[in-house]
């Protein structure tokens, strides 16, 4: 349950102690403004989105633990294992001119050597840097790394991106 208005910053992995408080594997870069005290988030939870307040934030073991207002219970928040924490699609402010927010970059059309190749739909992080996640014409997931040697032509705003041409990268 997304739309444009919401985006999603994390997924609910565990619960972590008795008091309520959640693992979050986060998928933003921002997470000392996303999961700010007092911000409001909303769990996905089937078909509804269920708002909850950042009570605490903290790190633990590489994971954001999240606590929300109300829900300082496992009992309460042990059926949103799973889930995905949405957040209400508010523009940051960009530190860098090369840094991306994924809602930036989904839904734009790739191209290569000219040609339409399909369109990207997400970014994964990984320690050796970050992918387009790229679904092809045929339907099938692409990751090409986005670093200056693969993407050739990229700016802010609604243009098709230019991908290397070579062989077996988006074919």
């Amino acid at each position: 349950m997304t739309d444009k208005t919401r985006i999603v910053v994390g997924t609910i992995v565990n619960t972590h102690g008795l008091k309520g408080e959640l693992r979050i594997l986060p998928d933003t870069d921002f997470q000392t403004v996303r999961f700010a005290k007092a911000k409001t988030l909303y769990v996905a939870f089937g078909e509804t989105a269920i708002p909850v307040k950042v009570k605490t934030h903290r790190v633990h073991k590489g994971f954001d633990l999240l606590s929300f207002e109300g829900f300082e219970d496992i009992n309460l928040v042990e059926r949103w294992k799973g889930c995905s924490l949405l957040a209400d699609n508010e523009p940051i402010k960009h530190q860098d001119p090369n840094e991306f927010h994924v809602a930036e970059l989904a839904g734009r059309p790739v191209v290569q050597g000219g040609v339409p190749r399909g369109e990207i739909v997400g970014v994964r992080t990984y320690p050796q840097g970050d992918y387009l996640e790229i679904r092809v014409l045929d339907g099938s997931l692409r990751l090409v790394p986005f670093r200056d040697e693969f993407v050739l032509n990229f700016a802010r705003g609604d243009d098709a991106v230019e991908i290397v041409a070579m062989e077996g990268l988006l074919e």
